[in-house]
């Protein structure tokens, strides 16, 4: 099973880039310690993100998922401006 709880990650979008970032810290008598990462991917035209969701699977693992439609010439040509 993974180091990281739900409350630890944090997804999110910025412009067209999912971020997924975490922290874990664990401390006891004996030693401590702090695991981190950032992950950042720039999601295709034509990613609904509005309609991105996220869930740590039974084993984990991060699952990330939003619906896909492919774009039309018109939404290609308007997001080169």
């Amino acid at each position: 099973k993974g180091f990281y709880h739900p409350e630890q990650i944090k997804v999110s979008i910025r412009d067209n880039d999912l971020i997924v970032q975490g922290e874990h810290n664990y401390k006891d008598d004996t030693r401590s310690e702090k695991l981190s990462f950032y992950n950042s991917v720039t999601l295709p035209l034509g990613t609904q993100m509005e309609q991105l969701k996220s869930q740590l699977t039974p084993d984990g693992k991060l699952q990330i998922e939003a619906p896909f439609y492919e774009p039309t010439l018109q939404q290609i040509e308007m997001s080169r401006r």
